[in-house]
């Protein structure tokens, strides 16, 4: 848990210091959420009146994940009025698919090892087309998909009609997709910054679309696509937000709806917040009027200024679909960024010990004004490595480096580097401090 008060200390070994728990850890990762993938329903098409054709395509946008691991799917016609059940229809796996296919070696229905099975049935107690995919068990023979516009087949099905039954040429998926729809993909790695903090392990199976963390598009092949492509949300520093998103279809669009909440909770759903501010629309604002068109879409911005530190600020996208002069708000994304306290994240040196010279790396959690001085065992200011320097925030990338050099009359013996950091344009939070111990060997 983080505190906002106007001075802290933090003190530490002689190698390094962390200025986060686990949980924090844990918690930070949960605000990153934006869109990393894409399944399609694509390829839909009348082989013949009785004979529908599609295929489920799997598009990776993201380096969060690289897998696929399994999946089940729920499908329904897009028309109204249309029973699915076995009597009518029936639907088989044509065998085109990019997975490697699992073979039994009796022949039976055991899971599989190293491929994967693919399993299509007519749900007639739920009314649905179901689509099971069962994978490998190791990361190593899962199915990587690349990053491209194509992405993987997972597989393409035909569904007939029997006794004359008359084929609609409209599919979708069943909604709400988070309830009825699944994916899971696998990593070779942890995700987090953290030594020793375990948050998955290799080979285990994890969720596409968490509503946490990670969103997923569920794309319907229809003349009426609105694709969005992605939605962003990043911290600027200085309490600046940007979100920016980018669509490729925006059919029927009249404009863009950009709404903020705050979220007190981190591991509450941004499902679950109350967007209760809107800070960009159309109208007025004729920068979020829509395209209106299918297959044609644009690239959106918007800067948000807040308010506090030490919570979440949440942001729901929407847009207005106006078709035969009616109008209705259809939701597109919500995602999640914590606005930090402006303090030292981490700070560590190498090489420590030391004989010529030592850096001192150190990662902020805010834009701040950075001094830095050496204290001898006694406690005196013997060197000043910067003064009042600012300091972009990069807690999440490379660091931030000074670089110590002892002097000639520098005694052998244990030093300590203070760094102070004082962020810029924000009086809620008055300096931080990091203490760092190293060690000069003569």
């Amino acid at each position: 848990m983080k505190f906002n008060i106007k001075y802290i200390l933090l003190f530490v070994a002689i190698y390094s210091i962390s200025l986060f728990s686990n949980n924090n850890a844990i918690a930070k990762e949960t605000t990153d959420r934006d869109t990393i993938a894409t399944i399609a329903l694509s390829d839909v098409k009348l082989i013949s009146s009785t004979e529908l054709s599609f295929k489920i395509r799997l598009i990776r946008h993201s380096d969060k994940w690289f897998s696929f691991a399994n999946g089940t799917y729920q499908i329904v016609f897009d028309v109204p009025g249309i029973d699915i059940n076995s009597d009518s229809m029936d639907i088989v796996f044509t065998g085109n698919t990019d997975l490697k296919l699992y073979v039994s070696p009796g022949g039976g229905n055991e899971l599989p090892t190293d491929a994967y099975i693919i399993r299509p049935t007519i749900n007639n107690q739920n009314k649905r087309i179901s689509i099971f995919i069962a994978g490998p068990e190791t990361f190593a023979d899962a199915k990587y998909v690349p990053i491209n516009d194509s992405g993987i087949v997972l597989g393409e099905f035909t569904v007939r009609g029997k006794n004359n039954f008359l084929m609609p040429d409209r599919l979708r998926w069943l909604e709400p997709v988070q309830f009825y729809q699944a994916c899971a993909f696998k990593l070779d790695h942890d995700s987090l910054l953290a030594p020793g903090v375990v948050y998955q392990y290799t080979d285990a199976n994890l969720e596409l679309n968490d509503t946490l963390k990670h969103f997923i598009v569920y794309q319907n092949n229809t003349d009426e696509k609105f694709i969005l492509d992605y939605f962003r949300v990043t911290y600027e520093g200085q309490k600046v937000v940007n979100i920016d998103w980018k669509t490729s279809s925006e059919p029927f669009n009249a404009g863009f709806i950009l709404k903020r909440g705050i979220r007190t909770d981190q591991y509450m759903s941004p499902d679950l917040v109350n967007y209760t501010d809107t800070i960009a629309s159309y109208p007025p604002d004729i920068l979020y009027k829509g395209t209106g068109k299918n297959g044609i879409g644009g690239l959106y911005f918007k800067q948000d200024t807040v308010q506090f530190r030490n919570v979440d600020y949440c942001y729901q996208l929407e847009y207005v679909k106006r078709k035969f002069e009616v109008d209705s708000v259809k939701l597109l994304a919500r995602q999640c960024i914590n606005i930090p306290n402006a303090v030292i994240f981490s700070a560590t040196s190498a090489p420590n010990p030391f004989t010529e010279y030592t850096n001192i790396n150190f990662w902020l959690e805010d834009d701040s004004y950075v001094t830095a001085v050496v204290r001898d065992i006694r406690g005196r200011e013997i060197r000043t490595l910067c003064k009042d320097v600012p300091y972009k925030f990069n807690m999440r990338q490379d660091p931030h480096v000074l670089r110590y050099e002892a002097g000639a009359d520098d005694a052998t013996g244990m030093y300590e580097i203070v760094i102070m950091a004082i962020p810029i344009k924000d009086q809620s939070i008055t300096q931080s401090n990091a203490y760092v111990k190293i060690q000069l060997l003569r």
